[in-house]
């Protein structure tokens, strides 16, 4: 009998091990769930997991993800003191790729949760350092989109846009479609913010192929963007089918807005009404009050003034509500203040009170318009003379780098800095390239450039000398006397386009096209 118990007592240590292992086999298995977006079913297994079987290593894995999974599954977190604990735990043992993972979540707690936008892009920073440090792709991925979100979020669109272009860069290398769209996405609502319209539906177009690749909850502001930019370009019957498409996913507010729009701007006022009463019914106080200001507006132009009136009065208490709790701060302190100057019986205090809210109210418009002036004045005028220097400096950048490579010292620290500063030169080129392309797909199908600005022409020669490398017309102090117009002409020329098509693209009469090319002709001899 003794000889049987010892004989099994190595067996039953096994599977003691094996059961204690368990729980680590599991929490892998969760991290599968969550990364494949099955938060739900996750969300359940960690819920039945019991804390007290794990290691400390296993408690802080635990610990991530739960965080991941409470925050995709939207549930509020009132502290990042949990995720904390796991960063403390993950620099402990070494694991880089949980330590970027927990710093980015982390990130998004605390910017979003803890309205702590600082600390959350100081968290974000720090896992970005991390994540490209040990080559973590995915998650690189992942936080440059974050980082462009959160920078779009407050209001600086040119390090949006630098990330913007980062996540379409990284996610074409990876193949990874659904964040290749969200790139497209985010660079549509930062031209559209920079007031680059034209640029804004370029973008928001090439991510028309990747709707099928976002998260079902997200399908529907896809399509509401690409409506409007087909509506932007007067194609009606794909904007209307995007219109409802989006509404199929979701009834959201902003689109019945935007359809009854185009619905009143067509004439179709039975359906324009449908969709503006359906408009006015949601959550968002935001939007709307743009739906009740635009069918007050409408309204009117329909001789309704009754109603228009109605729903102008609703704007006004809508817009009142919106200021919240920044307006109730503002009236408690009015009327102390007021309480305070009746006891003390002071007019005086009163008319200074005034008089200083008048001075500030100057010195700040004055602050705004010198502002608004240095901005000005700083601003480069000359888009071809940048475009010159952007090209000087990459190819003295590939210069370095390609004699530190000669040198072996292509992983010093210099050829990495070398490396950031011609990744930032490319991507502005390469939106200068994209500008000039969609120039030229407009005059491939004969689109009249009576609109351009002579941004239009440089970005689009630009493009033109990538694409056809051999096409020079001359050389030298001659040929870099022409006017931008006159260098255009010559490769409507080169493009096959005749004297019927140029003078459709110019807008001008075939008389003043012979007139132009005898220019060109005195300039070039």
């Amino acid at each position: 009998m003794k000889k049987i118990v010892l004989l099994l007592l190595p067996l039953l240590l096994l599977l003691g091990s094996c059961h204690l292992s368990q729980p680590g086999n599991d929490l892998v298995e969760i991290d599968s769930l969550l990364v494949a977006q099955n938060n739900d079913e996750a969300y359940k297994k960690l819920l039945r997991i019991d804390s007290n079987d794990l290691s400390k290593d296993e408690e802080a894995y635990y610990n991530l993800l739960i965080t991941i999974a409470e925050y995709q599954l939207y549930i509020p977190v009132k502290s990042d003191s949990v995720i904390s604990r796991c960063i403390t735990a993950f620099q402990a043992n070494g694991d880089k790729e949980k330590l970027t993972r927990a710093y980015y979540y982390r990130g998004c707690i605390t910017a979003e949760s803890l309205n702590d936008i600082i600390g959350g892009l100081q968290n974000l920073k720090q896992a970005e350092s991390i994540a490209n440090s040990i080559g973590y792709k995915t998650m690189s991925l992942q936080i440059a989109a974050l980082l462009c979100h959160f920078n779009y979020s407050s209001e600086n669109y040119d390090i949006a846009k630098r990330y913007a272009w980062n996540v379409v860069n990284k996610a074409e290398k990876l193949d990874a479609k659904r964040w290749i769209g969200f790139g497209y996405q985010m660079l549509d609502v930062i031209y559209n913010k920079l007031g680059e319209k034209d640029s804004s539906d370029f973008y928001c177009l090439k991510s028309e192929k990747y709707i099928d690749y976002q998260n079902e909850n997200e399908k529907y502001a896809y399509y509401r963007n690409i409506a409007n930019a087909y509506l932007s370009i007067n194609n009606l019957e794909k904007a209307e089918k995007y219109y409802m498409l989006s509404l199929e996913k979701k009834e959201d507010i902003e689109t019945y807005g935007a359809l009854a729009d185009w619905y009143a701007a067509q004439g179709e006022d039975e359906k324009a009404e449908e969709n503006w009463q359906k408009s006015l019914h949601g959550k968002n106080a935001y939007f709307r009050s743009i739906n009740l200001k635009k069918y007050s507006d409408w309204l009117k132009k329909k001789g309704r003034y009754t109603e228009a009136l109605k729903y102008a009065s609703e704007v006004i208490a809508i817009n009142d509500s919106l200021v919240g709790s920044e307006k109730e701060s503002y009236e408690a302190r009015v009327v102390q203040e007021k309480y305070d100057q009746e006891k003390q019986s002071s007019k005086y205090n009163k008319k200074l009170v005034k008089v200083l809210v008048i001075v500030a109210f100057i010195v700040l418009v004055c602050v705004i318009a010198f502002i608004m002036l240095i901005r000005s004045h700083l601003r480069i005028a000359d888009i071809e003379a940048r475009l010159q220097e952007n090209e000087r400096k990459r190819h003295e950048q590939m210069a370095l780098i390609d004699k530190l490579k000669s040198e072996g010292k292509e992983q010093s620290v210099q050829a990495k800095v070398l490396m950031r500063e011609l990744d930032i030169l490319n991507a502005d080129y390469n939106d200068a390239l994209n500008k000039g392309e969609q120039c030229y797909n407009y005059v491939k199908e004969k689109g009249n450039t009576a609109s351009w600005r002579k941004a239009d022409f440089i970005y689009f020669l630009e493009y033109y000398k990538r694409l056809r490398p051999d096409f020079t017309p001359n050389s030298g102090e001659s040929y870099a006397s022409l006017t931008h117009i006159q260098r255009f002409l010559l490769c409507l020329q080169d493009m096959g386009m005749n004297d019927s098509d140029i003078c459709e693209i110019l807008g001008m009469t075939k008389g003043a096209l012979r007139t132009a090319r005898s220019r060109i002709r005195s300039r070039l001899e």
